[in-house]
């Protein structure tokens, strides 16, 4: 699939325009709506994708009363009731896309008309004659990444001439997959070839550069080749989110000793195997540190309730369903069963037996609280972070509006940091990585060699 660099440039700024001969919406589902015509895809100044189609037919069997503005899909939990398109372009190129939304006007919605839609991505496949072997990925994006490079590159200064070089590319074999990520001036891409599925390992590399910088990765425009078939991708992007970061817990000026393997290198590994072995922890990470980033490129209140949050959630959802099911407590069980005995004797009204027998059940349950306290137990918490962690919850559930100085927003701030570096330890032990961290809540916020503790799937 042969895209000229002047189109993914013309993306990359925001001024892609794609003309299309026919446009064709559609919903799956009996008398669902259908529009034809023709139009035009381009992106926004913000790098959203849209859709203005001139529409000069419309079929729809009109089930109820015409209202002013008519939206699809009404329901967005039916899938019948998803949108689907297709267009064809001038040079005879189909591009395709679904889950967007539409708004028409009830009183011309059997009249031409022009609408406009704005779209997540749109896609385009190709089929070869010839076959590869080895699946094959590119995706390019505009965020700068900080990690430690191994490869130097000569660079041409386009006003001067001049020559220089620099470390801007790290690449290596892993898993069988080559991949190279490079840092260019004016964007960055990830190219990978080998043995994998180019969607997952898209979500991973995104994920392990997100949480190493401190970023938020938009991919602007993917290819993909599988066996015969070639794939564009090109997607709506936020460009007013370029620049933002947030903590970064893989240092990149580390030096790597001779004969060490590069600490980047084995956290990406750890990434994939998460992946494979348990896509519901690699999921619960993933969408955490998200709402992790956002939250802490908002403001400080918001940061701390984001963070206590994801904190309680990384906990609930794969620590203490570990701790239930390796750390049960035979003794304790077996204290309760006699307890329970000697309630059944006592005359009591039977509500009132309910509530103690359910009071002593919950002795053995394992709160977030508890499992902190094992995990400060063993090391891979400090013996603070609990009282911490605490600290910002509460704050977070029981606001109080006062002005505060200098030194309390300080604090505050540090609070905040200190929070963070939980969360980043609980991924980082999920993961099983050990190497540098950075532990933003130290004075400079020194690197620090991290030593994984084995706490998932070990009994007490």
């Amino acid at each position: 699939m042969n895209f000229d660099q002047n189109f993914i440039d013309s993306v990359r700024c925001s001024e892609m325009k794609i003309h299309c001969l026919s446009v064709r919406i559609w919903q799956k589902q009996i008398n669902g709506l259908e529009l034809n015509g023709h139009g035009t895809i381009t992106q926004n100044k913000f790098g959203t994708l849209i859709l203005e189609m001139v529409c000069t037919k419309t079929q729809y069997e009109q089930r109820e009363s015409l209202e002013p503005s008519m939206k699809f899909p009404k329901d967005h939990l039916k899938p019948e009731e998803e949108l689907f398109a297709e267009f064809i372009d001038i040079s005879g190129r189909a591009w395709e896309t679904q889950g967007f939304k539409l708004e028409i006007s009830g009183f011309q919605l059997y009249e031409n008309k022009v609408i406009y839609a704005p779209l997540l991505y749109i896609s385009s496949e190709e089929i070869r004659e010839e076959s590869t072997d080895s699946p094959y990925l590119h995706f390019e994006f505009e965020q700068s990444i900080d990690i430690p490079f191994n490869k130097s590159n000569r660079t041409i200064s386009t006003a001067t001439g001049s020559e220089s070089f620099g470390f801007n590319e790290l690449n290596f074999e892993i898993e069988n997959i080559e991949v190279r990520i490079v840092n260019e001036a004016e964007y960055r891409f990830v190219k990978a070839s080998g043995d994998f599925v180019p969607k997952d390992f898209e979500l991973c590399v995104r994920f392990f550069l997100n949480f190493s910088c401190g970023v938020l990765i938009q991919p602007y425009i993917l290819f993909t080749n599988i066996r015969n078939v070639s794939q564009c991708i090109i997607r709506s992007f936020n460009n007013q989110i370029l620049h933002k970061r947030s903590t970064n817990p893989i240092p990149s000026n580390i030096q790597i000793p001779e004969g060490r393997d590069n600490y980047s290198i084995d956290l990406l590994q750890r990434f994939l195997i998460l992946q494979s072995e348990n896509i519901k922890y690699f999921n619960c990470l993933n969408n955490q540190w998200e709402r992790v980033w956002r939250g802490f490129n908002s403001s400080d209140d918001i940061a701390e309730l984001v963070l206590s949050v994801a904190v309680e959630g990384i906990l609930n959802d794969i620590y203490i369903p570990d701790f239930k099911l390796h750390r049960l407590d035979e003794d304790l069980v077996e204290t309760i069963k006699k307890i329970k005995v000697k309630l059944k004797t006592l005359d009591i009204e039977p509500e009132h037996l309910s509530r103690l027998v359910s009071s002593i059940s919950y002795w053995k349950n394992i709160t977030a609280a508890k499992a902190l306290d094992i995990l400060i137990s063993e090391s891979v918490l400090g013996g603070n972070d609990k009282k911490l962690w605490n600290k910002i919850r509460n704050a977070s559930a029981h606001p109080i509006s006062k002005d505060t100085n200098h030194i309390e927003e300080q604090q505050k701030r540090d609070d905040l940091y200190s929070c963070i570096d939980i969360f980043h330890k609980l991924v980082l032990n999920v993961l099983a990585y050990s190497g540098p961290v950075t532990l933003f809540s130290l004075d400079y916020r020194n690197a620090v060699y991290w030593e994984h503790q084995q706490v998932l799937g070990i009994s007490s």
